[in-house]
């Protein structure tokens, strides 16, 4: 069992486009701060507060620029990734970035190799080779390039260009990520470019990133400023991962804003697994490994210290089964959970065997709650479980009934109530079809009988009848 701490990929805030006290624009750092340890003070302040971990300083054809604001950064712990922004022949900004602890040297060379007249610190207007050299250039050296604020003008790549001459830059092997800001309306293109409809398709998606330019440090907190990425492990590795699964490792609005409860670690005192413990990762753990090593009884441990009862007859032999003689009396089973509810708190859940589960609070104080209360509705389920359900209708009912918000009896008799209102429908609707029906079996009959007083000539004898019957009248 896994021994390390670490719970694997967990999403990062980050900042991509933060330029340094040396930038040159007309909004620079310079218009609010006279030092630059003034201003990488307040800056790695406001990261620490916003729960920023990770920065790109980019500067317009420069590096050395945000060497201090690098070093500031790492004595803080926030990991800071070295790199530039690039201009091309074309007129679109990039923003190149390159893994933490490049050297500066290798980055001015990286500049240098961008256009004939491109020097390190050159003015920020100066143009470079055209978007794809620069793009491939770059990314073999290393680095990660991103098109900056692609849906703004005069320079955004997405506002530049549309149609297939966009298309031919969006489909470059070596782009992964566009940057957009939400201060302006998307680009005409936006939308089919990010859905990779005709003529934009690409073998695998683009991601769409935020990381509008940064030069004060209250532009970290305002939308547009930052992106999340679900990484492992800080760096440029784990940003070029995220980009390239962005449905599941790129996000723009905070992940943890729509709270739940989190498994944080499985242990185990006595028994097979004495002295282990499971740090679970905040989305998805996978525990992989051969027969006898554990995760059949990892998963019903799991289902004991919560106190759930599996569906299945087999299932719950199985069950009882690993509790009684893979764990053994006397083992004990803790569960800490980031719970929010009853609060927001961790809480231990720890049940020793034969006895019932018990909750410990934050501080190790016992509680009167139930694990439900604190994991809320969790479902666990074991492979030949599943299986087992899938044969069995009545199984199958138990386990949708599981994942119903509402009370079962209510429900059963509006449905009821239902049921018996239709039924009643349908056979008013019968008798009504049944009345119908005998009409339309007596239309034949009623057919061949005009037939008949036609041919008789009965309208001209009732005709001749009713003129006869007026001349009388007349006559008398």
């Amino acid at each position: 069992m896994d021994q390390m701490h670490e719970r694997g990929a967990r999403w990062v805030r980050a900042a991509l486009q933060v330029n340094p006290f040396g930038y040159e624009g007309a909004a620079g750092p310079r218009a609010h701060f006279e030092e630059e340890d003034a201003y990488n003070t307040a800056l790695l302040d406001k990261c620490a507060a916003e729960a920023i971990q990770l920065i790109a300083i980019t500067d317009h054809w420069s590096v050395d620029t945000g060497e201090g604001l690098a070093n500031a950064a790492v004595d803080r712990g926030i990991t800071a990734l070295p790199g530039f922004e690039a201009n091309t022949s074309e007129g679109i900004h990039l923003l190149v970035i390159f893994e933490a602890g490049t050297s500066m040297v290798d980055i001015n060379a990286a500049i240098g190799q961008c256009g004939r007249e491109i020097t390190p610190g050159c003015l920020s207007g100066t143009t470079g080779d055209s978007y794809a050299d620069i793009v491939s250039n770059m990314t073999r050296r290393g680095a990660l390039v991103i098109p900056a604020h692609a849906n703004t003008s005069p320079r955004g790549m997405l506002t530049v260009f549309r149609g297939q001459p966009l298309a031919t830059l969006v489909k470059h092997e070596d782009l992964h990520a566009i940057a957009v800001s939400p201060g302006h309306n998307p680009a005409p293109d936006q939308a089919n470019v990010f859905a990779g409809r005709p003529p934009f398709e690409r073998p695998h998606g683009l991601a769409m990133i935020y990381s509008d330019d940064i030069c004060h440090p209250d532009r970290l907190g305002v939308a547009g400023g930052c992106t999340w990425f679900k990484m492992s492990a800080l760096g440029l590795a784990g940003l070029r991962l995220a980009v390239r699964t962005p449905e599941t490792r790129v996000s723009r609005v905070d992940p943890a804003s729509r709270p739940r409860v989190l498994f944080r670690s499985l242990s185990w005192t006595g028994g097979y697994l004495d002295g282990q413990t499971i740090h679970f990762a905040d989305d998805l753990t996978a525990l992989i490994g051969g027969r006898g090593t554990g995760k059949s009884t990892a998963i019903e441990s799991l289902r004991y210290v919560l106190d759930l009862d599996p569906i299945g007859a087999s299932a719950k032999r199985d069950h009882a089964t690993v509790v009684n003689q893979v764990l053994g009396r006397g083992t004990i089973v803790e569960l800490v959970v980031a719970a929010i509810s009853p609060v927001n708190s961790l809480y231990t859940i720890r049940r020793t065997v034969p006895d019932p589960a018990v909750v410990l609070d934050a501080s190790g104080s016992l509680t009167d709650l139930h694990p439900r209360d604190v994991i809320g509705s969790v479902e666990i389920f074991g492979q030949h479980e599943l299986a087992e359900v899938a044969e069995q209708p009545a199984y199958v009912a138990r386990l949708i009934t599981r994942f119903t918000e509402e009370p079962q009896t209510g429900r059963l008799h509006e449905l009821q109530a239902q049921l018996s209102d239709n039924r009643s429908r349908l056979e008013g609707l019968d008798r009504e079809q049944s009345a119908l029906e005998e009409d339309l079996a007596d239309v034949p009959r009623l057919e061949a009988t005009v037939a008949q007083f036609e041919n008789a000539d009965w309208p001209a004898r009732l005709a001749a009848q009713q003129r006869l019957a007026v001349l009388t009248g007349q006559v008398g």
